[in-house]
């Protein structure tokens, strides 16, 4: 049986050059007449009134916020054909390559091969695409000599190889771990792909220690079964003894829910007693642990051995190692669906009506996957939808729209510029395609329908933009929020042509102010990401000068600030938008700053000036601090510029501190001014970056042993709890209005940190 699957897996190779290319492999069956459901990364977004009171809206697929970055990893069981496998691999990856090259997207690969045991190609290591095509010709090449793909790997053989059954939960095991190391990629576009026959008969515990169930029976010498395991598993569950169906499912199934029920009830009464390390059963019994799979009755029953085995008017009493193994998989395999992976598993070695084909099915299943096979899942890698699909858009009722003239296109880095109008219909052609996106517009409507004739890849974003002018505004004095449109949806296809579940996109909502004498005022709606911090620990992030003092009322500089936050990002945030190079002429990589202004530059935080600068010694306004601070806030701009007399609408900060004031994140002066012009003191820097943390300093609840105390800040500064909380590390409880200090923390060495990151992220 294992060397038949990957020897089946060649035909499908040959078969896929003429099989119908799956835009997004097939999820969830739904019982409507929608179609089937997946995931589809979409985004709509919509800018600021101008002038004109326009907005120009853009829809993307996939989203405009997605990183164009993928994790692949493959699972694939050991043959004597698994060249032909690594063919085929090796055919998809050079597709990712091409992909890669195009769009300079970030594609990295893993690939697992199990037996026995699990052995992980490229060092251990997910690996660039180049990287990975290298290594499996290598690969393939070692297949075909006599230690066949064991040679890759410096093997003679696996140490733990089988001739009959597999560990695939130990091949799973090691696919997770390759994709949980990775956390600059998002977990719904990391893809697992495993290979295999289904049928799984041994398990790994946590030292990686690989187990089998002994089985035995009196009345058989396993002439007519594969081995005892299977045997006596087979018998358990009342599957033929006829070797040309033994691997039918048995009458008597009961179901997944029923027979993992009764397995696992089975197994917590053994408690283990059944299962052996298969290290132990070779010392025990010499030799290899095929040949010991294949020893007599006698032997596995001798007392001398020490090895515990089922008996056999006890059979159907216990679980057996195929039981303990696909509970094994299935337990792996739905963390990482849990986890948001995308996992396929691939068999094509038997039907639905068998157990291996039953197996594969549930694991599928559990990933919401049911059309699956080799050319399905390459093309969920590579396309967010396919030929056919639809995007429908309706003007929301207080605008219109700007006209075909306005609407732009453009496919990853490229700007279609030829489209042609004809009536109510734009149409631009690309890559050869002479209609490959046709917009149809419906005056009576107000909507277009938007006909996508091209397949839309992953790694190169589709966007459409267009532009409303709000015709229809309140006259009403006041702040209006309004949606720019009342829906868009979006109706998937793959490239056979089978629709997938309408979805919406959101709607976007833009604002404006109707003043006194009935004038609107454009506002700005403005995006904000909410970067997360680290909000749990209070570590210090200010540290004071070698005279001993803090100099509260002294200026910060940008660098500075850049830092301070840099520091405060939770691990998963960082380790996402981590870099080590920018684009700014006074920013060199060997400032001590540079980590710092790299990443949150990355991350869309922080600028730089029109002549290529950033300015890092230069002192940081209150705007601008403020624009940083409320990035890491839940918080979208808003109209209402009336908080302070010297924000206008017309300022480039307006929203970031109108967003800023909703939050909470600042405070005006006694004269209602805010003074976004002036720079900041390092104790206001303070007061709102606690605030952005959630911190709830009290003088009265900060009475530690070891606290840190300055002599140019006095409990009767308005600053004081700011500038202790900002240069004090320690533990507390949290009250809704304050906080309590339980212990002195040790100050962190921030720099000891910082290297460590850089020694982790750079280069990966």
């Amino acid at each position: 049986m294992k060397k038949r699957i990957l020897a089946c897996l060649l035909a499908l190779v040959m078969l896929i050059g003429v099989m119908p290319v799956m835009a997004m492999a097939a999820e969830a069956e739904t019982d409507g007449t929608d179609g089937y459901e997946w995931i589809v990364s979409k985004s709509k977004e919509a800018t600021a009134l101008d002038a004109n009171k326009e907005s120009t809206i853009t829809l993307s697929l996939p989203s405009a916020e997605e990183k164009l970055a993928s994790d692949v990893v493959f699972v694939l069981d050991t043959s004597d054909c698994v060249s032909e496998v690594m063919n085929q691999v090796s055919g998809l990856v050079a597709q990712l390559k091409a992909a890669q090259e195009k769009t300079k997207a970030d594609i990295k690969v893993g690939a697992v091969i199990f037996n026995g045991s699990s052995y992980t190609m490229f060092d251990g290591k997910l690996v660039d695409v180049a990287t990975a095509i290298e290594s499996l010709n290598d690969l393939s090449t070692k297949a075909t000599s006599e230690k066949g793909v064991w040679a890759y790997f410096g093997l003679d053989k696996d140490p733990n190889y089988v001739n009959k059954g597999s560990n695939l939960h130990a091949g799973l095991r090691a696919a997770q771990k390759l994709l949980d190391s990775d956390n600059t990629v998002a977990a719904e576009r990391k893809y697992l792909v495993s290979i295999t026959d289904g049928m799984t008969y041994y398990w790994n515990d946590e030292q990686d220690n690989v187990y089998g169930v002994y089985s035995a029976d009196s009345e058989h010498n396993g002439s007519n079964y594969p081995n005892l395991l299977f045997y006596a598993w087979c018998e358990a569950h009342n599957v033929s003894t006829v070797r040309a169906t033994l691997y039918q499912l048995p009458p008597t199934f009961e179901g997944w829910d029923a027979y993992l029920e009764s397995a696992k009830a089975m197994k917590a009464e053994d408690n283990g007693k059944y299962a052996v390390n298969i290290r132990t059963a070779k010392n025990l019994l010499g030799g290899d642990f095929a040949s010991i799979r294949f020893s007599s009755i006698t032997n596995l029953t001798n007392p001398n051995n020490k090895i515990p085995y089922i008996p056999a008017d006890e059979k159907t009493q216990h679980a057996h190692g195929i039981d303990y193994s696909v509970m094994a998989c299935l337990d792996t395999y739905q963390e990482m669906v849990k986890a948001g992976y995308q996992c396929y598993t691939l068999n094509p070695d038997y039907g639905i009506d068998t157990f291996p084909g039953l197996f594969t099915s549930k694991l599928n299943e559990m990933a919401n996957k049911t059309v699956i096979d080799f050319n399905s899942i390459q093309n969920d890698i590579l396309y967010a939808v396919g030929k056919g699909s639809t995007v429908e858009d309706k003007m929301g009722s207080e605008f219109k729209f700007g006209g075909l003239e306005t609407v732009t296109l453009k496919v990853g880095t490229e700007t279609l510029t030829d489209g042609t109008v004809s009536g109510n219909t734009i149409t631009f052609a690309h890559d050869g395609n002479a209609t490959a996106h046709v917009i149809t517009y419906d005056p009576a409507e107000d909507a277009f329908t938007w006909t996508i004739n091209e397949n839309v890849s992953n790694f190169a974003p589709v966007q459409l933009s267009y532009k409303v002018q709000l015709d229809k505004p309140s006259t009403e004095p006041g702040d209006h929020k309004v949606l720019t449109n009342e829906y868009a949806k979006l109706t998937p296809k793959d490239s056979s042509g089978k629709d997938g579940t309408v979805q919406e996109f959101e709607k976007p909502e833009v604002t404006y102010t109707v003043d006194a004498q009935g004038n609107v005022v454009p506002g700005v709606e403005i995006f904000l990401p909410a970067f997360a911090l680290a909000r749990d620990e209070h570590y210090s992030y200010l540290i004071g000068y070698s005279d001993g003092t803090v100099r509260p009322n002294g200026k910060i500089t940008r660098a500075e600030v850049a830092t301070i936050f840099f520091r405060l990002l939770d691990d998963d945030t960082r380790a996402k938008y981590w870099s080590s190079e920018n684009d700014f002429s006074d920013v060199s990589a060997d400032k001590w700053y540079n980590n710092a202004v790299s990443t949150l530059s990355n991350m869309g935080v922080i600028g730089g000036y029109a002549d290529g600068t950033f300015r890092p010694d230069a002192p940081i306004s209150r705007a601008e601090f403020a624009k940083i601070a409320v990035s890491f806030t839940q918080n979208n701009g808003s109209a209402t510029y009336n908080y302070f007399t010297d924000v206008k609408t017309t300022d480039w900060f307006a929203p970031y501190v109108t967003a800023a004031k909703d939050a909470g994140l600042i405070e005006g002066y006694s004269d209602g001014s805010f003074k976004p012009e002036s720079k900041i003191t390092r104790a206001e820097a303070c007061a709102i970056v606690n605030r952005t943390l959630g911190r709830k300093p009290s003088k009265a609840h900060m009475k530690i042993s070891g606290r840190i105390d300055w002599p140019d800040v006095q409990t009767t500064d308005w600053f004081y709890e700011a500038i202790m909380e900002a240069t004090n590390s320690h533990t507390c409880t949290m009250g809704d209005r304050v906080e309590t200090w339980t212990g002195k923390l040790p100050q962190r060495d921030w720099a000891t940190l910082e290297t460590g990151w850089a020694n982790a992220y750079t280069g990966r």
